[in-house]
């Protein structure tokens, strides 16, 4: 029994939401109209795309010819008396652009796109108005990174999901207490 990758279909998934699915469609159209009834190689399908959608040497120089991954990781959140600062990193070895969403305390929030080039990014505001919460690809257009978990970070830990937690342990500790009492 041979070993079936979707690597592929997964990439190409990828590659239609970063660039945006109606450029996708109309370079795979190009590509089909042009080479209707001949034999494509695979510089003919590269040169097709990329007249469309230009350069995207990530995702067949890195991604496809050398089986990169994809993967990205939200690090840290600091704030001191001058500035608020979030940093992001590249753990995969495929340079994708990402888009970065980063939510402020106040509530306003502002995306930039990230060329992923650098291992690492770091994001600054004034302290006055601190960053809350950083979080890498919030569209999720990424369908090939390893591992989203890792994705986003709050400036501090959400107390409310750590107290409901914390008040499901102690019922059901005093449940199996109450069981040993009736029945030990």
């Amino acid at each position: 029994i041979g070993v079936v990758s979707n690597k592929s279909a997964v990439g190409f998934w990828t590659l239609e939401d970063v660039v945006g699915t109606e450029k996708f469609r109309t370079a795979m159209r190009h590509f089909i109209s042009n080479h209707r009834f001949s034999h494509p190689s695979t510089a003919d399908f590269r040169a097709a795309l990329e007249a469309e959608l230009g350069s995207q040497s990530w995702f067949f120089d890195e991604f496809v010819s050398k089986a990169g991954t994809i993967d990205y990781a939200a690090d840290s959140i600091s704030t001191t008396a001058q500035q608020s600062s979030a940093s992001i990193r590249r753990i995969g070895t495929v340079r994708v652009p990402v888009d970065v969403k980063i939510t402020s305390r106040s509530g306003t929030q502002r995306t930039e796109q990230w060329d992923g080039q650098a291992e690492t990014a770091s994001y600054v505001q004034p302290a006055s108005d601190p960053i809350a919460r950083i979080e890498i690809d919030p569209q999720h257009k990424l369908h090939a990174e390893l591992n989203i978990r890792n994705n986003g970070l709050n400036a501090s830990p959400d107390l409310g999901n750590i107290a409901a937690a914390g008040g499901r342990l102690a019922f059901w500790t005093q449940l199996v207490s109450t069981l040993f009492g009736l029945f030990g």
